[in-house]
């Protein structure tokens, strides 16, 4: 993923258009994503901020204190590029694209997790502004009754308690063969990814 995104960000030319630039800045955050994740999950993971060239393939571990703040930049930038929703709910019109406060959220995240795992008071601080941002945007909230509205966490799309939403229907046939003829059993999965 981080190669792509790589990719995209070094081969396409700046540009004024509102679409590559938006697709620049998609690329940015889950870059900075995937890096915050791979610190997240192996601890020193090898830096890789751009197209490596062969020679650069066997890389040494990365330092987690320089991984960090530049996922927090990457985020900061995609989050200042990327358009905002335009009301509650209007995640599932957006589609499946990660917009500003989605940026700005996972940016606190980032920052909570760093600060709070390596006692870096510094990089605890800088989770603050995202996360006001987010939540004074009033387009998100809390569920009320979680115990109740569970159904329809799972099952709904556009839900105010997600700064990201993508529904998934997964459709499965199966195809049997019988004397008289092929038969087909038809199975729909539907699920939401979320954050």
């Amino acid at each position: 993923v981080i190669y792509w995104c790589n990719l995209i960000l070094e081969r396409i030319p700046e540009s004024d258009n509102a679409t590559i630039k938006r697709v620049k800045a998609e690329a940015d955050f889950i870059r900075a994503l995937c890096m915050f994740e791979l610190v997240r999950w192996f601890g020193t993971p090898p830096f890789v901020d751009h197209v490596l060239s062969t020679d650069e393939y066997n890389m040494p571990n990365g330092d987690p204190a320089v991984i960090i703040p530049w996922c927090l930049e990457r985020m900061q930038s995609a989050a200042d590029a990327l358009p905002a929703l335009s009301g509650i709910g209007q995640q599932e019109a957006y589609g499946a694209r990660i917009s500003k406060h989605g940026a700005l959220a996972y940016k606190g995240k980032v920052a909570l997790w760093y600060g709070t795992r390596y006692n870096d008071a510094e990089i605890l601080g800088q989770a603050v502004e995202p996360l006001k941002t987010v939540v004074n945007s009033n387009l998100y909230g809390l569920v009320d009754d979680y115990i109740t509205d569970c159904k329809h966490l799972i099952c709904h799309v556009g839900n105010i308690d997600f700064v990201c939403d993508l529904h998934l229907t997964f459709i499965i046939h199966i195809g049997a063969v019988n004397r008289s003829g092929g038969k087909c059993l038809s199975i729909n999965f539907s699920s939401n990814l979320s954050f």
